[in-house]
Order: C-alpha cells, then structure tokens, then sequence
C-alpha cells in the first residue's frame, strides 16, 4: 500500500528514476528578474538584466542586499526614536 501525500502548486520534473520536484524559481537580487539556470555551465542568467552569477555568487549577492536592507531598517527606527524624542521634549 503506498501512501500519497497532496502537493498544492508544486511542480514535477520526470527523471528517469521518478518524479523531481522542481526547485522555486529564483530572482535577481539587482532587478528582480527571473533567473534561468544553466545547467551545463553551472550558473544562473538573469533574463531582464542579463547578469551572470554562480550558485556561491547568488548566495554572496543576495547576503549582501539582506544586509543593506537590514541596515536601512536599523536607520529609520533610530530616526523614528530621535524624531518622537525631540516632539515629546517640545511640548
């Protein structure tokens, strides 16, 4: 008896031994845009703005945005704070 487990809006890949499930697509973390991987040469293509990067490149690149997100959040809720601070000593 085998059992079956539903998978909702997955897709599958037929492999010669089985089924694969496909990974999430992938976006350029400069523009955006969906990336094609190309699996002969190992990397991945942007198709809007055409860069290249390696799977460690991607890994490295997208770190960097999370940073840089992080930081800009880190300056807004220190300039929130000021902002409320100096409105509250006014009164």
């Amino acid at each position: 008896m085998s059992s079956t487990v539903p998978v909702v809006n997955q897709k599958y890949i037929k492999k010669s031994s089985g089924l694969k499930l496909m990974s999430q697509k992938k976006y350029c973390p400069e523009c955006g845009g969906e990336l094609h991987y190309d699996p002969v040469n190992k990397i991945f293509v942007c198709k809007s703005c055409g860069r290249i990067y390696t799977h460690e490149q991607l890994i490295e690149q997208r770190a960097r945005v999370m940073s840089e997100i992080h930081d800009e959040d880190q300056s807004k809720k220190k300039r929130k704070e000021l902002l409320k601070w100096w409105l509250s000593e006014k009164k």
